[in-house]
């Protein structure tokens, strides 16, 4: 089964939300399983993604689409906002307080290295397009 979900939406950090909802939505309906672990690290990836664009992109449009087929889960973010390569170096994870908290904010492009099997940006015709994907066995 193949499963895809094509979206537009404006760049406001609640959109982030209904991005999420219907990736995971769609990841569960081409799964055909409930939820787990797998399916959240993937839409933290596409939260992740859509916040930075939301907060550090200065973008006019949010485009994206969502595709599974075989065992690869693969998101695509298109926006018209400032170029910027997030893959262009390797984001760490920030180390815990004394309270063994991390820090607010700041290490979303971390969480993507680490929970992404792939990791692409390209800026083509004015437009950043970053492609995440996460690999899937499908339970029978």
């Amino acid at each position: 089964m193949k499963g895809e979900w094509v979206f537009s939406i404006k760049p406001e950090f609640s959109s982030s939300e209904i991005v999420r909802r219907g990736v995971k939505a769609s990841l569960i309906e081409w799964l055909g399983q409930a939820a787990d672990s797998r399916v959240d690290d993937f839409c933290q990836i596409v939260s992740e993604l859509v916040n930075n664009a939301v907060e550090h992109g200065r973008c006019t449009f949010i485009a994206g689409e969502f595709r599974a087929e075989g065992d690869k889960a693969s998101f695509t973010l298109t926006t018209d906002g400032t170029a910027f390569d997030p893959t262009d170096r390797k984001a760490e994870m920030p180390d815990f307080d004394e309270k063994n908290n991390l820090p607010e904010g700041g290490y979303g492009l971390a969480i993507i290295n680490q929970l992404s099997d792939e990791f692409t940006y390209r800026h083509h015709e004015g437009k950043n397009i970053i492609s995440v994907a996460k690999l899937f066995v499908k339970r029978v």
